[in-house]
């Protein structure tokens, strides 16, 4: 059953990018026990993200998930493009707005996997934490 899963996400997942792809999915349903973990294709990224929810949580409070690799730069530019690119191919949070949060799967070449959410924008410090850190 579980392979049978596998070999139809492997035909909707760009061939190049189906070792990361599975790879998080199977770190997600196997090891971290998520449940109804979807995989979506999106052309402009070349890629496949994946969208589900931790066990325990609402299932309005759903994660979108794009893997990459450790070695891949990440700049603000690209991550603007994600959640342009994520925001064109009709990707949405419950309520139908803009995705406030992108959690980023980051393969390391030793098979870890890192989640690390990021929000679209900049975020200043806020002054407390600015002032706090003047003796240091």
């Amino acid at each position: 059953m579980f392979q049978d899963t596998l070999d139809q996400l492997e035909k909707q997942t760009n061939p190049e990018q189906w070792p990361l792809v599975r790879h998080v999915y199977m770190d997600l349903t196997l090891a971290k026990m998520w449940e109804n973990v979807q995989v979506y294709p999106v052309e402009s990224l070349q890629t496949s993200i994946l969208v589900g929810h931790e066990p325990d949580t609402p299932p309005e409070q759903q994660l979108v998930i794009l893997p990459i690799l450790q070695e891949k730069t990440v700049s603000m530019d690209r991550l603007s493009s994600y959640f342009k690119a994520l925001r064109a191919a009709g990707f949405a949070n419950q309520k139908g707005q803009a995705l406030s949060k992108l959690t980023l799967a980051i393969i390391a070449p030793d098979s870890t996997i890192v989640y690390y959410h990021v929000q679209p924008g900049l975020v200043p410090p806020s002054s407390s934490n600015v002032n706090n850190n003047d003796d240091d």
